[in-house]
């Protein structure tokens, strides 16, 4: 029977038991700082993904460099933090936080019902200015027809007019020149 190799059969007990290689490293590890890294070498086997592998190893590497006085202070300023929120979130607290969001909700529905309302209106603005410009316009337009047809009427009265009145100037010269002659004739038969 061949002899067993001590080298072997150590690494083939390392890879067969976990436990008792932490075992083993838990009993070579001495000292109070170096608890936490037990701990996370004695629960390393039970972690079977990377991530919590990864979480330990930080969490040995940080209890190393700064120690669990650290640790425990950060600790419970973290819980401190936590009590003391969840001691001033209280129903008033809630009350005030809920009414502060729906305020802010509304605020926003609000300014997009100014913008909709305001864009409605802008347009309803140009609508009426539109119609209303066509109806003036079209008033306009009827006014100066009318005008332009009483003008035609007034130019053939002023033309009528201006006729007549050069006709009665044309009469009247005639009607002096008559007179005159009337008078001079007269005058030379002197009928009186």
């Amino acid at each position: 029977q061949p002899t067993p190799n001590p080298a072997r059969s150590q690494v083939t007990q390392r890879v067969r038991s976990p436990e008792a290689s932490v075992a083993r490293h838990a009993t070579s590890v001495t000292g109070d700082d170096n608890v936490l890294l037990v701990l996370a070498t004695q629960l390393l086997p039970a972690f079977n993904t990377k991530t919590a592998f990864t979480a330990t190893a930080v969490i040995a590497g940080v209890y190393n460099l700064v120690g669990w006085r650290v640790i425990a202070a950060t600790g419970g300023v973290y819980v401190g933090l936590y009590g003391y929120e969840r001691l001033k979130y209280t129903e008033r607290a809630m009350e005030r936080k809920f009414k502060q969001q729906f305020c802010d909700y509304a605020s926003i529905k609000l300014h997009d019902i100014v913008t909709y309302t305001g864009n409605c209106c802008s347009t309803q603005v140009q609508r009426d200015l539109s119609s209303t410009l066509s109806r003036l316009l079209t008033s306009i337009n009827g006014g100066i027809n009318v005008l332009k047809t009483q003008i035609a009427t007034l130019s053939a009265e002023l033309s009528r007019s201006k006729d007549v009145y050069d006709s009665a100037t044309s009469k009247r010269i005639l009607n002096d020149h008559c007179r005159d002659e009337l008078e001079h004739f007269l005058k030379l038969f002197s009928v009186t």
